[in-house]
């Protein structure tokens, strides 16, 4: 245990290389569920029957 406190470089790697997994997982799980979600809501759509969301009509909008 002290040689990892004698060198520096391996207690850079010890304490940043969790912390880069973790950000890294943290990302791939957003986009996991992103992707989930976009895709589920594509599907109950399409068992209602809908396709996909009209575009807004063109013209002035509402002020409020």
């Amino acid at each position: 245990m002290r040689a990892l406190f004698d060198d520096p470089a391996l207690l850079l790697v010890g304490m940043v290389l969790p912390v880069l997994v973790a950000v890294v997982g943290v990302v791939v799980l957003y986009w996991v569920v992103r992707l989930g979600v976009r895709h589920g809501a594509a599907d109950a759509d399409r068992s209602l029957g809908g396709g996909p969301t009209p575009p807004a009509a063109p013209g002035p909008r509402a002020e409020g």
